[in-house]
């Protein structure tokens, strides 16, 4: 007599604290390690728990999957808002997505892409590799336009010996002695405007809620960066640590710049994640993008990368020497959501930094 076979009991729900015990060694797993990275220990508590626009308690931003008892798949998600055209949408942005190989085959990833959906009818994802992209295609989700991520290489040589091209990285090694005091001098050519004052940014206040409400484009869909988020991306971030500059004329604030380095295969990478500034004040973008670049090579930066995609801020990059590099992964936004809300599908046209994906990108 054949034995009946029974359908799996799958749970959805929120990840509680004592989840974080099960899904390390889940991620580990997934990553082909005996345990999840520590970054990305100390990363999901920050990113999906202590999340300033989180909806309720723990575990509101990342929901797991339980297959007959047992720890199977998670999402972590981020709430967010997209100012666009005098609007402003509720959305979310999917950063985890993971399934245990031994409980795939059961639509569990895609389950829990349809669980956020069903709280942020209007989710967009980041940074989504190909196999996480077949499962958003089978949703239904329509891929924005891709961009080019922009790239200042001060010292060649070391990027390519870091990149495990020794000879080539020998023969360019003279490059670094020519560029970096070349782009310092750039950057020192970009000029404070008169009446302007920079300084250090310990933590985010109302001054930056203002400067943001005053500064939104309406052409662009822009995520909400207030001051509450700004605080908690920069300021509360496990990693980093980040620094922060701001413009003030005034008394007010009228731009500020945020940039960091990281160890990665290019050496000593530096990554300028925020440039803002008011367009009424000429060449305040370029002397906050010259700052932030003197900050990086004090800081020994062998590369500088950057995503900007505001056509305005994109001209400073070009000026300070920055070239087109590689296309970002696409950006996926949730079913109908795009045509609902009139989203462009030219990545040009959405406003996102390398503050979007910093941690997730090299």
């Amino acid at each position: 007599m054949n034995a009946i076979s029974q359908k799996p009991r799958i749970e959805y729900r929120c990840a509680e604290p004592g989840d974080l015990d099960t899904l390390i060694p889940l991620k580990g797993k997934m990553d082909g390690r005996p345990a999840a990275a520590p970054e990305w220990v100390r990363r999901w508590p920050w990113q999906f728990v202590a999340h300033p626009w989180r909806r309720g308690d723990y575990g509101a931003n990342s929901i797991v999957a339980i297959l007959d008892g047992r720890m199977a798949g998670a999402i972590g998600f981020m709430p967010t808002h997209l100012d666009y055209q005098g609007r402003s949408v509720e959305s979310a942005f999917g950063c985890e997505l993971f399934v245990d190989p031994g409980a795939q085959g059961h639509g569990i990833g895609q389950a829990l892409i349809d669980q956020v959906v069903a709280r942020y009818p209007n989710s967009l994802w980041m940074n989504t590799p190909a196999a996480g992209a077949r499962s958003y295609h089978k949703r239904g989700f329509s891929a924005v336009e891709p961009v080019n991520y922009r790239m200042l290489a001060v010292h060649p040589g070391h990027v390519l010996a870091a990149r495990g091209k020794p000879a080539l990285g020998a023969a360019a090694a003279w490059t670094g002695a020519l560029l970096r005091p070349a782009i310092r001098m750039r950057a020192r050519a970009f000029a404070v405007p008169r009446g302007v004052v920079f300084s250090e940014v310990s933590s985010f206040g109302a001054e930056f809620d203002r400067f943001h409400q005053k500064n939104r484009r309406p052409d662009l869909v822009t995520p909400r960066r207030d001051a509450a988020f700004l605080q908690w991306r920069y300021k509360d971030c496990p990693f980093g640590p980040y620094h922060a500059i701001a413009a003030h004329a005034g008394g007010e604030a009228v731009g500020f710049t945020v940039y960091r380095t990281k160890q990665s295969h290019n050496g000593t990478q530096g990554i300028v994640t925020e440039l803002e500034a008011d367009p009424a004040t000429p060449g305040l973008a370029a002397s906050l993008l010259g700052a932030a670049l003197h900050g990086l090579l004090d800081a020994n930066a062998h590369l500088i990368t950057a995503l900007p995609t505001d056509p305005a801020t994109l001209s400073v990059f070009r000026r300070a020497w920055f070239l087109d590099w590689k296309r970002t992964p696409h950006l996926y936004v949730a079913p109908g959501a795009a045509a609902k809300l009139g989203l462009p599908a030219d990545g040009a046209r959405w406003s996102m930094s390398m503050g979007d994906c910093d941690l997730d990108y090299f």
